[in-house]
């Protein structure tokens, strides 16, 4: 969203003159509101982002916690490891936490915060910095994590939930992005951004039966293909653009 007040009037006056002719994209409810809060008569189209989806990689799935993405505070990874060091369950067992990611400059303080927390709890051999990843490496930790953990302040989609499921890799993910839909597939869950919730949530995936777990993974990939594969949902996207030609 704009918050310099120049830049925020700038664009509602071009928005008014060529509203007619501008059509909003939201990839979620919550992005939806948002656009709406901002431009109260705005067309929105709203259509999650889709995937195209990596080959499935199968792997031994190894007891480890994931977080993907970019080293910074309101992605919530300081809650994530403070998580860690309540969860009993988490530290008296072989699980750990990785986390992919690269770090910004402009957040180093940010980072040695991160390692004062780590070292202040012993968690070294328990939180692990794994640095930036793509193409089949970082698919490759997607396929072989226990769950991933989404734990932003806010999010308006978050590409790395479906990059997950789309392994078959359940998700767990803060109230602070848009993944209810989680709870309602049974593809993993949606809580209070706090470390006591998060550890509480580690202390619930270790017990998990092996059984009810397989079935977490099973509806994960249900989920991803059932609404975020672009080869069966693309015609949603024809079909905004023909109402839009009408």
């Amino acid at each position: 969203m704009i918050y310099n007040q120049k830049k925020k009037k700038y664009v509602l006056k071009m928005y008014k003159f060529f509203r007619k002719n501008i059509y909003f994209h939201a990839t979620s409810k919550k992005e939806y509101n948002e656009i709406k809060n901002f431009f109260p008569t705005a067309e929105v189209i709203t259509i999650p982002n889709l995937i195209k989806s990596p080959e499935r990689i199968h792997h031994p799935i190894q007891n480890d916690f994931l977080f993907v993405g970019r080293i910074h505070p309101i992605k919530g990874i300081d809650r994530l490891i403070e998580a860690c060091a309540k969860s009993e369950k988490f530290l008296n067992s072989n699980y750990r936490l990785l986390i992919v990611g690269k770090g910004e400059k402009s957040q180093l303080t940010f980072y040695n915060n991160l390692l004062k927390i780590i070292e202040e709890n012993h968690l070294h051999n328990k939180v692990i910095f794994l640095g930036h990843q793509d193409g089949k490496e970082k698919e490759k930790y997607y396929a072989q994590s226990k769950f991933l953990f989404l734990t932003s302040d806010s999010e308006n989609f978050g590409n790395v939930v479906i990059e997950a499921l789309n392994q078959g890799t359940p998700v767990v993910a803060s109230l602070g992005t848009p993944w209810e839909i989680l709870e309602e597939f049974k593809a993993g869950f949606h809580i209070q951004n706090s470390a006591e919730e998060i550890a509480k949530i580690f202390d619930k995936i270790i017990e998990l039966p092996e059984q009810e777990y397989a079935a977490y993974r099973e509806n994960a990939v249900k989920l991803v293909d059932q609404n975020y594969n672009i080869d069966s949902q693309f015609y949603k996207w024809i079909e905004a653009y023909q109402n839009v030609l009408k």
